[in-house]
């Protein structure tokens, strides 16, 4: 990559152990940058390089009880990022130009051809949608939320989906945001008529197209995001647009109304979520299906390329927390680092 990322690193560590403990953040008084040198590492992240500045701090160690604790208040003072990322224009013109597409298309993005995960229980291969309504700072598709690179007829999709036709069980609609599109609905029932089923991944921020999809028998199981508390400032900081949540809570009430496999998911961000707003959350969808407690990916990838320096929370963090609210649910699943488990 051409442009650097500014990284902090606690102590000098192996390359073995820096991808864990990059960007451990302390009091910025006691950060010392090391003068007149500027060391290049290559660090393998998610399989992907990326260049760095290197800085130390002075008799500093890192304190997961600070980092980590059930309050990030001080995490949130030094790294509380403020969304710059309105690229591709207002929700209102995406909405405006999604409706001009003809009946049947969609902007594909991309197409992954073979999936044993994605999907519970089958073998798939994922579509992914170009667009969204929403500018999660901390997005892992950026070129797909902005529109960017080429797109994939939906024609060769289709051809592509028939050919595969008892090799694959089923086919993922990821994104991007799928329900942006009113031409999603003929599309999925070609693809029922092939006999293929349906996972849809969805924000939940467009009820009308979901309760059409629910009504029709288009989709066999949806995964639905929960991005934070269900109280409009928090969901806008998140989401990264101004945002009342009262069409996420009506796709919730969909969905937990239904009769149709699904799950409920949280990615929990540093700097975003904290335990406090998982268990408000887990309050808030009390008697769901299924809740997923995700864990945050770092990658170079960003739609805020500044969530490349924050760590995840580790796994026993959000073990903890599961732990407090699987009550609620039929099942609870931290996913994400190490396999997931019940």
């Amino acid at each position: 990559m051409s442009s650097f990322r500014r990284i902090s690193i606690v102590r000098a560590l192996p390359l073995t152990s820096a991808c864990s403990s990059l960007t451990c953040l302390g009091p910025l008084s006691r950060l010392r940058r090391i003068s007149g040198a500027l060391l290049l590492l290559n660090l393998y992240i998610q399989k992907c390089y990326i260049r760095c500045n290197v800085y130390t701090f002075s008799k500093t160690t890192f304190d997961p009880a600070i980092f980590y604790g059930s309050s990030i208040t001080f995490l949130k003072s030094v790294t509380c990022f403020k969304n710059d990322n309105a690229e591709g224009g207002s929700v209102g013109v995406l909405m405006e130009e999604a409706m001009k597409i003809p009946p049947g298309e969609l902007p594909w993005g991309g197409l992954q051809r073979l999936s044993l995960l994605d999907y519970p229980g089958r073998v798939a291969s994922i579509l992914f949608v170009k667009g969204c309504n929403f500018r999660c700072p901390f997005c892992y598709n950026p070129q797909l939320v902005r529109g960017e690179g080429r797109e994939i007829p939906t024609q060769e999709i289709l051809d592509y989906l028939k050919r595969r036709k008892g090799w694959i069980d089923g086919v993922v609609i990821t994104g991007g945001e799928p329900t942006l599109y009113p031409g999603l609905v003929e599309f999925l029932r070609e693809l029922k008529d092939e006999g293929l089923e349906v996972k849809l991944d969805t924000n939940g921020s467009r009820p009308d197209l979901l309760r059409e999809l629910l009504e029709e028998g288009l989709v066999d199981y949806v995964a639905m995001d929960i991005k934070a508390p269900l109280r409009e400032e928090s969901y806008s900081r998140v989401a990264g647009v101004p945002l009342h949540p009262r069409e996420i809570r009506e796709s919730l009430d969909l969905l937990l109304s239904s009769r149709i496999d699904y799950e409920l998911r949280t990615t929990v961000v540093p700097t975003l979520l904290g335990e406090g707003e998982i268990l408000e959350i887990a309050g808030e969808i009390k008697g769901a299906k299924r809740y997923c407690l995700q864990q945050f990916r770092r990658t170079p990838f960003h739609l805020d390329e500044r969530f490349s320096r924050v760590p995840p929370y580790p796994r026993e963090f959000l073990e903890r927390i599961r732990e407090k609210i699987s009550g609620y649910f039929g099942e609870c699943l931290v996913r994400g680092g190490a396999r997931s488990e019940r």
